[in-house]
């Protein structure tokens, strides 16, 4: 019996605890539900709106080039399953993907994305096109398909290269390959070049028949560097095609970075033509080059819309020994005496008129050794309006020179003519002539050079395009990505030795040199008759007997370390007398921007006011590169007069700020009753205190403190010194005495009316 109930109790016991298995308890854990994903990318590809958990819709856009992506995804959770990543084919269009989240309790959910895989582009259109060592003609436009290209003597192969209006087209030439190069054989060489669009089916297809010119002959040329500016002001001009051409071969190539290409040139009778689109045609003719080895080509902004490039031409026709020009004669080339009445007749010949225009200053000029701008050289007077000839297909025009009298020094001259068309295409025509009219003159050996200087100023801008009146700008790299220019000029007097007493010259002749050591003359001022300099009316011996010349080389470099030493050689007849030696350097250019208060700013007429600005170039902030750095603060009200206008300037030798006072003394903060820390410097920044403005001997404008109006609105700028003071009217500067030399960096913008490159600012005042 014990045995039966024993069984028994051990059946009903299992029973109850199978049961019991499959119910729940207290102490049962629970499933986790969470579906949400960590992350969801897909390589190299943007989502959109960019991933959040909450968010299960998603699209993205592809090129036509990706046929797959890669997709990845994390769930938020450790025990969710992620399905639906990894690689995933594209077809063109809206592509699907789905990935599924799994929780632990077997909840799902999905998230999209749409990936549209862009049709491809039918776009087969090129932007450029280019052919080393060849000269299209006509030059390259899209829409002109077919072409005569000049290759370079002594060229082997040219290589082709296209820049594409869909960066998904290909390039072949000639059924291979763009990245090979083509081998030029007999001419002409016809090169057919095929552009094919994405979709593999559009295509464009541009011809080009290559005709290879002769070599230039060895002993008839010669190599020169050509560089290339867009003003006598401006700046160098990059990807310039620049050609040289004569009856014995041509050569032709584009303008590196630098604005500089070496082309072989010959050494008699070569023309030299520069074009770069967007910009005027510049034309330089050189009678004799067998000693050149470097030119500047200028090619200025179009002046006209409506007029285009176009070559122009000059060069000396008639020549005249009669007042009434009733001998004029052809030129033959064949010294000339200019002793008594003497007349040349220049012709200028372009597509358009050439004539005096407001934004050139003149038709034609003529000088000798340098090139003519608008403040040197001889003005040739237009005989009559431009007329058109027929058979040369150019507008023609006379100009008439004056050299009567003219004295020339013995020797050969490099007489240098400049001639514009109404659309600031140009033309210089550059030949030696002999001038057999050389006076005896007197000595000039008792003559002393006084007040010597060399005075070298650059700016991070262009100047202009054609240089101003008593002033020349020249071209260098570009600054903060603007256009740079700089100024160049020597000035001296030539005196008895113990008297200011003027010592008449008939010119003198300008050298250069980097190392002091060997001497390049670099051009010459001929007046042609004795000149005792300068004279102004009334006469002023402190500013009277001036000489002055500018260096109009473009290729002075601008890096605050590379000095530049010259020297004169006055000349009367056939008697010299030299200078000594003046130094100077291009200081680093720099450039200055408003800070506080900011521009639109509203302030309290209660509140004291601080004027900030920063410098860009803190290499310039010590004594071994600067004297001086001068600026003015000035303010004035919107629609009315200055209110506040101080000079100021950094004295480097002190280490403090100094106040001009009067028109010419400076004085240190303390003769004032500021504090040095009332103008400070700080790692660039230029800040001028409310103390300042509030000393009444400081304010220029007013001669009071200055004082803020309620409702009214201000514009403040830097300046260096200003031209209601009777100054110059110059932006902030850097300046650096030197031997014999003073070098001075502005840093200006010129923009939106201010002097700072970031402008004029403004700010209202309220209560």
């Amino acid at each position: 019996m014990k045995h039966t109930k024993f069984a028994w109790l051990l059946a009903a016991t299992a029973i109850v605890m199978l049961v019991l298995s499959g119910c729940p308890t207290g102490t049962d854990p629970v499933l986790d539900t969470n579906t949400d994903l960590a992350s969801l990318a897909i390589d190299g590809v943007t989502l959109s709106p960019a991933f959040a958990a909450g968010t299960i819709a998603y699209t993205a856009t592809v090129p036509y080039s990706t046929t797959s992506v890669t997709v990845s995804a994390a769930a938020l959770t450790a025990t969710s399953t992620v399905t639906g990543t990894g690689a995933k084919a594209l077809v063109v269009g809206a592509n699907t993907i789905s990935v599924v989240v799994t929780a632990e309790d077997a909840t799902t959910k999905t998230y999209t994305v749409t990936v549209t895989r862009t049709a491809p582009a039918t776009i087969a259109d090129v932007t450029s096109l280019r052919i080393s060592d060849v000269m299209l003609s006509p030059l390259f436009d899209p829409a002109i398909t077919t072409y005569d290209g000049t290759a370079n003597g002594g060229v082997a192969s040219v290589l082709v290269s296209a820049t594409m209006a869909s960066p998904f087209a290909v390039v072949t030439v000639n059924g291979v390959s763009a990245t090979q190069a083509v081998t030029l054989g007999a001419n002409p060489t016809n090169l057919s070049i095929v552009i094919t669009a994405e979709d593999g089916v559009t295509t464009k297809t541009y011809t080009v028949a290559i005709t290879q010119l002769p070599v230039f002959d060895a002993a008839t040329s010669v190599n020169i560097e050509y560089l290339v500016t867009e003003s006598i002001n401006g700046t160098i001009l990059a990807d310039v095609l620049v050609g040289t051409n004569a009856e014995n071969g041509t050569a032709f190539g584009y303008t590196d970075a630098n604005g500089k290409v070496t082309l072989s040139t010959p050494k008699t009778d070569a023309g030299i033509t520069s074009m770069k689109d967007g910009y005027a045609a510049n034309t330089l003719q050189i009678a004799d080059a067998s000693a050149v080895t470097s030119a500047v080509l200028v090619n200025q902004h179009l002046g006209m819309i409506t007029k285009e490039a176009a070559p122009v031409m000059a060069n000396i026709a008639l020549i005249a020994k009669t007042a009434d020009l009733s001998d004029l004669a052809p030129y033959t080339g064949t010294a000339i005496d200019t002793n008594g009445p003497t007349f040349l007749v220049v012709i200028a010949g372009g597509t358009y008129g050439c004539a005096p225009t407001a934004w050139s200053g003149f038709g034609a000029k003529l000088d000798f050794g340098r090139t003519p701008t608008t403040f040197n050289g001889i003005e040739g007077v237009m005989m009559a309006e431009p007329e058109w000839d027929a058979g040369n297909g150019m507008y023609l025009t006379y100009f008439l020179f004056d050299l009567s009298d003219i004295g020339m020094p013995a020797g050969t001259q490099d007489v240098r003519i400049v001639a514009y068309d109404v659309a600031n295409n140009r033309g210089e025509y550059r030949t030696p002539i002999i001038f057999n009219y050389n006076p005896g003159g007197v000595d000039i050996s008792a003559g002393t050079f006084k007040a010597f200087k060399v005075d070298l100023r650059n700016f991070p801008v262009s100047r202009g395009y054609f240089g101003e009146t008593n002033s020349s700008t020249m071209a260098l790299n570009q600054y903060e990505g603007r256009d740079t220019s700089y100024r160049a000029s020597i000035e001296f007097k030539f005196q008895e030795a113990a008297t200011t007493t003027n010592v008449a010259i008939t010119g003198f002749d300008v050298y250069r040199s980097t190392d002091n050591v060997t001497f390049v003359k670099i051009g010459s001022q001929i007046y042609g008759a004795p000149n005792s300099g300068s004279l102004s009316a009334p006469p002023n011996a402190d500013v009277d007997g001036v000489h002055t010349y500018f260096d109009t080389d473009s290729r002075l470099v601008m890096d605050g370390s590379t000095i530049y030493y010259y020297k004169i050689v006055a000349i009367n007849g056939s008697f010299t007398n030299e200078s000594s030696v003046g130094q100077c350097y291009l200081s680093a250019p720099f450039s200055y921007n408003l800070s506080a208060p900011l521009n639109r700013a509203t302030m309290s007429a209660a509140a004291p006011h601080n004027y900030s600005f920063t410098i860009s170039n803190t290499s310039l902030w010590n004594a071994s590169q600067s004297d001086f750095f001068c600026f003015s603060l000035k303010i004035r009200e919107k629609s009315g007069t200055w209110k506040f206008i101080g000079q100021f300037r950094y004295n480097f030798s002190t280490a403090a700020f100094q106040i001009k006072y009067g028109n010419g003394s400076w004085f240190t903060l303390a003769d004032f009753g500021l504090a040095p820390a009332d103008i400070t410097y700080a790692d660039g920044t230029i800040t001028i205190k409310a103390a300042v403005l509030d000393s009444a001997n400081v304010n220029w404008a007013l001669g009071g403190a200055m004082a803020y109006q309620n409702g009214v609105a201000y514009q403040w700028d830097i300046t260096g010194d200003s031209d209601v003071l009777g100054g110059g009217g110059h932006p902030a500067w850097f300046e650096k005495t030197t031997s014999g030399g003073l070098s001075r960096t502005y840093g200006n913008g010129y923009n939106e009316g201010g002097d700072a490159m970031n402008g004029l600012f403004e700010f209202n005042v309220i209560n």
